[in-house]
């Protein structure tokens, strides 16, 4: 085997032509093709947070080709991809702002300007793995994009709107056109501007993450941590009960990140993450 890595391509947003960092993994002596399998980070989140390196290779290592990239307006930089060096950017992130992104790579890889990866993967089809609030990102992508063959969602939010049920905080947070979340991990406090909110507002339709799944035909694995202290657990009952064609995967003795932390120092897994693993590959090479 001889896993070849792109470390940190820089793509240009379509907003600002913000660019923002992608990691691509895959086994070059690989003889047999396979759909990319696309990573979406999740709130206050990177694509190099904590044991996503691991991961990562874990997928390349069996044979499946990797991708894991940088929200434009995470925070971070393609210089500083571990820091929140750009709370600007963060507070003026936006799911449209996302899903553009997720567009700008899937053209980028059938583009094919990652070179050598072309020989490894089946052209203009994917795997999409999204993670915490972006596995709603997933959801509504795969249920427009006949480009995604296969969806899995690890402690997805089921409704991106489930924490903005304050009228007092929500009205506040109207009027005064930002407010602040504390990074307990960093102790920043991170601006998030109303337009956030007017965004999801703008396109209520299309982000009703429920009625989105309800149309998702691709196989898809629901993968749920049931002591989850993020995503209620509720979250993956009702996007199941959305769409009863869903593989739902349940993970005992797991928080939200499955046992991984920032930083993550060891050479392998949790034991619940890479249960989660082992199962999505399975899933993924059926």
């Amino acid at each position: 085997m001889m896993l070849k890595k792109i470390e940190n391509y820089v793509l240009n947003s379509r907003h600002n032509n913000k660019p923002f960092g992608v990691d691509v993994f895959w086994d070059s002596k690989e003889e047999t093709p396979k759909p990319l399998t696309l990573f979406l980070h999740g709130y206050k989140g990177f694509k190099n947070w904590g044991a996503f390196d691991v991961m990562a290779e874990c997928f390349a290592h069996v044979g499946l080709p990797f991708l894991k990239f940088n929200f434009s307006h995470n925070g971070t930089s393609p210089t500083q991809t571990n820091e929140f060096v750009d709370l600007e950017a963060f507070g003026n992130n936006t799911l449209s702002k996302e899903l553009d992104d997720l567009a700008t790579v899937l053209d980028a890889v059938d583009s094919k300007i990652f070179s050598g990866l072309e020989n490894s993967i089946i052209p203009h089809e994917f795997n999409i793995i999204g993670f915490s609030r972006a596995g709603a990102n997933a959801i509504i992508q795969a249920a427009k994009d006949s480009r995604i063959k296969t969806l899995v969602t690890w402690n997805s939010v089921s409704d991106f709107a489930w924490r903005w049920q304050d009228e007092h905080k929500m009205r506040d947070w109207k009027e005064k056109g930002v407010r602040f979340e504390k990074n307990a991990r960093t102790e920043q406090d991170m601006p998030l501007y109303y337009s956030l909110v007017q965004d999801y507002m703008d396109n209520i339709s299309s982000f009703d993450v429920l009625q989105q799944a309800e149309i998702v035909t691709q196989p898809w694995l629901l993968v749920h941590a049931v002591n989850d202290e993020a995503v209620p657990f509720e979250a993956a009952v009702d996007l199941n009960k959305a769409n009863a064609k869903t593989v739902f995967f349940q993970v005992e003795n797991s928080g939200h990140t499955f046992g991984a932390k920032h930083p993550y120092l060891d050479a392998q897994l949790p034991v619940a993450f890479q249960r989660v693993v082992d199962k999505t590959i399975s899933f993924l090479t059926i």
